[in-house]
């Protein structure tokens, strides 16, 4: 029995005593067992239901929603919309009727039909910088919003990419009229660095500094853009001028320590990330990206400190299975420093939720290969090559695990499905094969010889 509470149109659901929030908008409810009659409730009153489903957990934690900004997001969303449609009505534009019946069917919480709805706004005609300027908002909700929809609809990035330009043509209206306006360049800036053409968001940037030298993020911004076009000294003199500015701003740190780690200073991309980590001591890309940094320098130890914080804070908030990267990581940093136990631990965990990650199986073969495990690395690497039959190192792993074992026929089958595989398979490699410890036994065995003289 679930428990679910309407709000504000944002659904808190509790499961196994544990709540987080989750958009109630038709792909994460079509998720969901009988949840149809959330939709009819209002966001104006505060409902409990008690829901009958036996919906997997897994299934909620893996929608394709931004969690954790969902909240936020959309009461933001509906009290902007609110005063947006106000403005537009005293300004009785043509498509203020559009904005209207999608506010209604919003607060309605049919966020889709809502949506088709804005999908009908159209280009101003008129040059009148407060028209452009509400409809220009108008549409920054609605790419706000259409993230929060379900985006492995085929048409996504198209309609994605439609709004995007439609947002940056209204706010060149404003900037046509007052080509001081502040907000039109800084979210035309935004869309730009998002849309990664840096050279066009450089312009807007730059001008954002004109008009407000003390605006700390417009530096960052710049920053950004300077880097992305390797343009690695201006990158650090504006990240350093921003830093000047607000020494608290996360992401200049996290920047710099990226910037820092594409030029190889190394100690100073760590110094960055620490001066993160004081700032945002429960952000876990931050931990986690410290923890591959330090990986790369192999620093084990630390890196294990990194990702094991992350591994709490994932799994404190329900979200661990959304990313296991960081999991695979902390299990090979394991292997590392010599506690292969503890890496088999892991490398099962995830195998128990991915069981054809084949990364992963080839890792734990590995592990029980070098510890004289032939059997069971014989177990997993067979796992492996049931996914990918053609892979070449898995067949010469059981090549060799087989030969170990002194097992004849499948070490001459694998061997020589591993010579079909390599396309360069030459006189060099045969004697390579010849000359290893573990084939010693087969040297005067006349099939063995077939294969590699």
């Amino acid at each position: 029995m679930n428990k679910v509470i309407i709000e504000n149109g944002i659904n808190m659901v509790v499961i196994n005593d544990v709540k987080y929030e989750v958009t109630q908008i038709p792909s994460v409810l079509e998720k969901m067992a009988r949840f149809e009659e959330v939709l009819m409730a209002k966001h104006t009153h505060l409902e409990t239901l008690n829901v009958d489903t036996d919906t997997d957990t897994s299934e909620i934690e893996n929608v394709e929603v931004k969690i954790l900004m969902v909240h936020n997001e959309m009461k933001n969303f509906t009290q902007d919309f609110g005063k947006s449609i106000a403005m537009l009505s005293k300004l009785e534009i043509d498509d203020n009727h559009i904005f209207q019946t999608a506010f209604k069917l919003f607060c309605d919480l049919k966020f889709k039909e809502g949506y088709e709805f804005l999908k009908k706004i159209k280009i101003p005609t008129v040059r009148n910088e407060e028209i452009s300027k509400a409809l220009a908002q108008q549409l920054v909700l609605k790419l706000n919003f259409y993230i929060l929809l379900q985006d492995d609809e085929p048409d996504f990035d198209t309609e994605f990419d439609k709004i995007q330009l439609d947002v940056i043509k209204y706010y060149k209206e404003v900037l046509k009229i007052n080509k001081n306006d502040f907000e039109s360049c800084d979210i035309i800036g935004d869309i730009y660095l998002e849309r990664e053409s840096y050279q066009d968001a450089e312009i807007y940037f730059n001008k954002l500094i004109e008009l407000k030298p003390d605006d700390n993020v417009s530096f960052h911004n710049l920053a950004v853009c300077y880097s992305h076009l390797k343009n690695y000294n201006k990158s650090f003199t504006y990240f350093q001028k921003s830093l000047n500015l607000n020494s608290n701003f996360l992401p200049t740190w996290t920047n710099l320590g990226d910037l820092c780690f594409i030029v190889k200073r190394i100690d100073e991309a760590i110094e960055c990330y620490l001066q993160a980590v004081l700032l945002a001591p429960e952000n876990l890309e931050v931990y986690q990206t410290l923890g591959s940094i330090y990986q790369h320098k192999r620093d084990f130890n630390k890196a294990i400190y990194c990702y094991e914080k992350v591994a709490l804070l994932y799994k404190s908030n329900l979200h661990y299975l959304e990313n296991i990267d960081y999991y695979q990581k902390l299990a090979i940093c394991y292997d590392n420093v010599g506690s292969p136990l503890k890496a088999i631990v892991i490398y099962k965990e995830i195998l128990a939720m991915f069981p054809k990650d084949l990364e992963v199986l080839l890792l734990l073969a590995d592990i029980y290969r070098n510890q004289g495990k032939y059997s069971k690395a014989i177990e997993f690497y067979d796992k492996a090559l049931d996914i990918d039959s053609l892979d070449e190192d898995t067949l010469w792993e059981l090549c060799s695990a087989y030969s170990t074992k002194k097992n004849k026929i499948k070490t001459l089958y694998y061997l020589e499905r591993h010579i079909d595989c390599c396309p360069k398979f030459d006189h060099e490699d045969k004697a390579y094969i010849k000359g290893l410890k573990e084939f010693l036994w087969l040297k005067d065995d006349p099939d063995f010889r077939k294969l590699v003289d």
